[in-house]
């Protein structure tokens, strides 16, 4: 029993950073393709979208990253 308790806590922990770096992946493409900005505030990061930057795929470039949430946010309501 209790070595199963660590295999899950160990799986748990193998998720947990994965996600964690998933994460770190996506926020550096992001930064990277002007999309957010990072502040450092404190010990914090705080993230700014870039709501006037266009989207990156050639059919959609002439819609802004704004305009994508503002439909993202609609559809949802």
């Amino acid at each position: 029993a209790l070595q199963e308790a660590t295999l899950q806590a160990e799986r748990a922990r193998m998720r947990a950073r994965d996600a964690k770096e998933g994460a770190a992946k996506i926020i550096a493409d992001l930064e990277a393709g002007q999309i957010i900005e990072r502040e450092k505030v404190g010990r914090r990061n705080q993230y700014s979208i870039r709501a006037d930057q266009s989207l990156r795929h050639p059919i959609e470039s002439h819609r802004t990253i704004g305009e994508l949430l503002v439909l993202l946010n609609t559809a949802d309501q």
